[in-house]
């Protein structure tokens, strides 16, 4: 009996099955014929899609340790291949006139309330309820008090301003083991991790100019 202005929808498995995560040297392949079929569900209105992207130094590592996930048996050389900008790309191509915010899963704590604000489309000055969730529970109690206390006592005067307070607040206060992500796998190198994640930065970087994506980064 009611009218939404907006509706939000969460999925964690909305663009792919983990097991259907990797085929070769494509992340996520079913990712445009999904989204495609979603934003048919409803014609007419606009959709918008939200996601987070991930580094594949880190992502492949938490695929394998899904016993029913691909990527398993990668090897650091094969992943130095994996592209998100591939991806996204194909989506755009395959879903014209798309909607996509966008942002890299590892400044999430940087930069969550831009996150909730995309999300709810909310544009008030006020704070949100969840604004400060993630960081309570990667920070210590201490840290986050004292951080609480001093956003607080001095407000911060920039988005940049917060973020950097955030960002040493973390590396004092994180709790043990709240940032740490395993990037290991048999046979994987140094020079596998390190050419892995400099394509990432360098796909988001393309990404972030691609039409119809909003890219939110620190």
């Amino acid at each position: 009996s009611q009218t939404a202005e907006r509706l939000v929808l969460f999925a964690d498995r909305l663009i792919c099955e983990p097991g259907q995560a990797i085929d070769g040297q494509l992340l996520y392949p079913l990712a445009p014929l999904r989204l495609a079929a979603f934003r048919a569900l409803v014609p007419g209105r606009t959709i918008e899609f939200q996601m987070a992207l991930c580094s594949p130094a880190i992502l492949v590592p938490a695929l394998a340790a899904q016993s029913d996930a691909s990527g398993t048996s990668m090897t650091g050389q094969e992943a130095r291949a994996l592209s998100w900008l591939s991806t996204v790309t194909e989506i755009i191509r395959t879903n014209p006139g798309i909607h996509m915010t966008l942002w890299c899963n590892e400044d999430t704590p940087l930069i969550w309330p831009d996150v909730l604000r995309a999300i709810s489309a909310y544009r008030g000055p006020a704070l949100l309820d969840g604004d400060n969730d993630l960081l309570s529970a990667l920070l210590t109690d201490t840290g986050y008090t004292s951080l609480a206390r001093s956003l607080i006592a001095r407000p911060p005067v920039s988005a940049a301003d917060r973020r950097n307070r955030i960002s040493t607040a973390l590396e004092a206060h994180a709790r043990p083991g709240s940032l740490e992500m395993d990037v290991t796998l048999p046979g994987w190198t140094t020079e596998d991790i390190e050419a892995i994640t400099e394509r990432y930065i360098a796909d988001c970087a393309e990404i972030a100019r691609l039409p119809g994506v909003r890219f939110i980064s620190p």
